[in-house]
């Protein structure tokens, strides 16, 4: 098993059935905070990292000749991110919140967009590298709410913009007005994780 999740109490509790088959096989996974965690939860899980990495074939999403979506959100919504999506909305910025959508339509609205946000599901606000790796392999400028970056994504410190949830709209605003800064971010994010060769990972 490739495990791309974030590994905490919460997981082992709200997915059990996945948690028993990370400990009845051997498993690759993408955080050294993960390892930690298997024990800090008594778990016996085999586990070895395998950082995520870049493949030429993630690059595979072309921008849309029109970019009518100034800021858009993919992925469940609770509480805490429908509080910043409303915040994102009441500064005038055209907005997209999507559930449930997945490959070509998902990419389309990618696609459209002129922002990405990324916005943490748990309070550890662990940085969501999996979910963010797409976006940069795909030149998506991506503004995440602040996150605690682990050692081995130090290098991706500048390849998007960080903000907490009271700054979030500034930002975004920012970003959808103002296309040469737009364009910076994207080649500086796609820079800094197509440097990160997956097969380097592999070959560890």
């Amino acid at each position: 098993v490739y495990n791309l999740e974030q590994i905490t109490a919460e997981t082992a509790r709200d997915n059990p059935g996945y948690f028993e088959l990370l400990q009845a096989r051997r498993v690759w996974d993408y955080s050294a905070r993960n390892l930690d965690a298997y024990a800090v939860l008594g778990a016996r899980v085999d586990a070895t990292l395998v950082p995520v990495g870049y493949v030429p074939e993630l690059t595979r999403i072309a921008t849309a000749p029109e970019q009518d979506i100034d800021v858009l959100f993919y992925g469940a919504r609770n509480e805490r991110r429908q509080a910043m999506l409303a915040q994102i909305a009441e500064a005038g910025l055209n907005a997209h919140a999507a559930f449930r959508v997945y490959g070509p339509a998902r990419d389309e609205l990618i696609a459209r967009a002129k922002v990405v946000l990324n916005l943490h599901f748990y309070p550890s606000k662990l940085f969501e590298i999996v979910r963010v790796s797409y976006l940069l392999a795909n030149r998506k400028a991506v503004v995440s709410e602040s996150s605690e970056l682990a050692a081995s994504e130090a290098d991706l410190a500048d390849a998007l913009r960080f903000a907490p949830p009271e700054e979030l709209a500034d930002v975004c605003l920012e970003l959808a007005y103002d296309p040469a800064q737009r364009s910076a971010l994207e080649e500086r994010g796609y820079a800094r994780f197509s440097a990160r060769r997956f097969e380097d990972s592999l070959a560890r």
